[in-house]
């Protein structure tokens, strides 16, 4: 063979390789994931979503049935005592040991409170002077919640210092009130030994399931059916029910009760809605009572077929759990949550959100913290998930394409027609990985969804 025509031969073959090599690199391909994740990530921080993970991301486009937590989520998380109910027998007893201080002579803005006697009509007042029973009642709710964190402590605790006023601060126990022994019982409420009493602030149900295990203390059997006619009507104000009693080897004391009442976040309605037009199924699971679950649920939009209430945190993620089962489930289960209570619900679900300045258990379970607090941002991810997704396909699409179309140039299929000299396929290879990333920076455009209130 000419030595000559044999190094032309090669340079020939070696241009056809070259360029095919230049258009087969998977850049544009490797490009199409990533760029389109880290834009998003921003995108979802400037809008108040700190996404957690890809996974999440990912799933957030095929969310089909919504599960929401109450108290925090679709209520604003800042409740206010309402009204308060003072079992007196039982407080009268209790009143008679030291309790560090004399009743204030005048307090303002103190909520409505009412004295149940037994075997006698309910007595109303909320003027001054605060009676001792009434300070010790407060007394013992302040020692026990200080240690707490939950919404609903901090709004106890509030009360309180309206009630004992600067005299002895909730915070700063006297000797006779040393608090001892504090336990949290999830989803029932806390507990604590306070100056060498047990006393229980929680859900009335708590106290319920205890009095079924210990036989009622003197005085305190009486009060119970006008308590249940009480909490009963305010549960139906969408009021919560907090019941605070002494519990003793053998028997159960109740002290009082407190409604407590936390409104509807503005934006609540207005999502519900808009995820429902979106074909999204909507729940409400709460540990609340039924009554007050169903009234929030109607101010919200939520059929009442798809509340649940008075559950365990345990039985929020046995329904998460059940309802990706179903035999009609579409898509992904999504759950929003704030609370300590909902972190085994959000690790249980597809997608979990964990809303505002959530309990850090919270945060660790789910897969998108959304750090503006705002229930909008639900909306706000679940659109910026599915434009993230279709990004990347659009991405992988063009990728696909720019190989397919190329390599067979490269190859010299077309030859002598059609040739792709070396330059050509790596600018080539250039501009489509530089299509890519604008894609991807398209992202950049995303407007949140316009909610109709």
């Amino acid at each position: 063979l000419d030595p000559a025509s044999a190094v032309d031969r090669t340079l020939f073959a070696a241009k056809f390789a070259v360029a095919v090599l230049m258009v087969a690199c998977p850049c544009a391909m490797g490009l199409a994931t990533p760029t389109a994740l880290m834009v998003s990530a921003d995108v979802a921080a400037s809008n108040g979503c700190l996404i957690k993970n890809a996974e999440g991301l990912e799933a957030g486009r095929r969310v089909r049935t919504l599960v929401l937590d109450k108290t925090g989520t679709l209520t604003q998380g800042t409740p206010s005592t309402h009204e308060v109910v003072l079992a007196m027998p039982c407080l009268r007893a209790l009143s008679s040991r030291s309790i560090g201080q004399e009743p204030p002579q005048d307090v303002s803005h103190r909520p409505t409170t009412r004295h149940l006697v037994g075997g006698e009509d309910e007595v109303s007042s909320s003027e001054p002077p605060v009676s001792r029973e009434e300070l010790r009642f407060w007394q013992l709710v302040a020692a026990v919640e200080q240690a707490a964190d939950h919404p609903l402590a901090h709004c106890l605790l509030l009360s309180a210092q309206k009630v004992l006023g600067a005299q002895d601060g909730p915070t700063s126990p006297s000797s006779s009130q040393k608090v001892s022994n504090f336990r949290s019982e999830v989803g029932r409420g806390v507990a604590a030994t306070v100056g060498g009493v047990e006393v229980h602030v929680g859900s009335f149900s708590w106290f319920q399931e205890t009095q079924k295990s210990k036989t009622s203390s003197e005085g305190s059997e009486d009060l119970l059916k006008p308590l249940e006619t009480w909490a009963s009507g305010r549960r139906a104000a969408t009021d919560s029910v907090v019941v605070v009693f002494t519990v003793t080897a053998s028997s159960a004391s109740l002290l009082g009760a407190v409604a407590v009442r936390d409104t509807l976040r503005e934006d609540s309605l207005a999502v519900v809605r808009h995820c429902q037009s979106k074909g999204i199924e909507v729940w409400m699971c709460t540990g609340d009572a039924q009554k007050t679950a169903f009234s929030v649920a109607k101010e919200a939009g939520i059929p009442e077929h798809c509340v649940c209430a008075e559950m365990l945190p345990k039985q929020k993620a046995d329904k998460v759990a059940e309802l990706k089962e179903r035999k009609d489930a579409r898509g992904t289960i999504c759950f929003v949550g704030d609370g300590v209570n909902d972190a085994p619900a959000l690790a249980a679900a597809d997608v979990g959100l964990a809303i505002g300045a959530s309990a850090s258990l919270a945060k660790q379970a789910a897969d998108v913290v959304l750090i503006s607090g705002e229930l909008t941002t639900v909306a706000t991810f679940l659109k910026l998930s599915k434009e993230t997704v279709h990004t990347i396909w659009r991405n992988y699409a063009w990728a696909f394409l720019f190989n397919v179309a190329g390599l067979p140039i490269a190859a010299g299929v077309f030859y002598p027609k059609v040739v792709l000299p070396p330059f050509l396929a790596g600018l080539a290879m250039a501009l489509s990985s530089t299509f890519v990333v604008s894609s991807s920076l398209l992202l950049r455009y995303f407007s949140p969804p316009t909610l109709a209130c």
